[in-house]
């Protein structure tokens, strides 16, 4: 009963490690999901929330060199989210970057409000955010 539960947990593990999934926005600007595994290549629409259309907004409409170079690249754009307080206010701290090597690298920081829906620039520099008007 032992070597059935080990192989069983076995082709689990081998079936979740085969599967990645990434999102990125099409030619369209239209955010898509691709599903990799050794047997499929799927893409699907998905519904974005609020908090990832302004994140899409932002990477779309960005000013910033490194977010136009990312932008450019080949390479699918991803982010990772956070909750941090800043200055006692409770902000969604978005790393925007790209995948290398199973790293993730940052191009760039903003901070979304979510009472207000407002987008803040992050100035590494002065350690400050600045309020994105787009």
């Amino acid at each position: 009963m032992k070597t059935i539960i080990h192989i069983f947990i076995g082709i689990v593990l081998i079936i979740m490690t085969n599967q990645c999934s990434q999102i990125k926005c099409d030619k369209t600007n239209k955010l898509i999901q691709t599903q990799n595994s050794d047997s499929i290549n799927k893409k699907q629409r998905i519904v974005l929330d609020w908090k990832d259309s302004l994140i899409v907004k932002y990477i779309n409409n960005s000013s910033s060199e490194l977010i136009k170079i990312a932008r450019q690249d080949t390479i699918p754009i991803e982010w990772m989210t956070q909750t941090e307080i800043r200055n006692g206010v409770k902000y969604v701290m978005v790393q925007i970057g790209h995948s290398f090597e199973h790293h993730f690298v940052a191009n760039g920081w903003i901070y979304i409000d979510s009472l207000k829906k407002t987008i803040y620039e992050y100035d590494l520099a002065n350690d400050t955010i600045i309020k994105w008007n787009k």
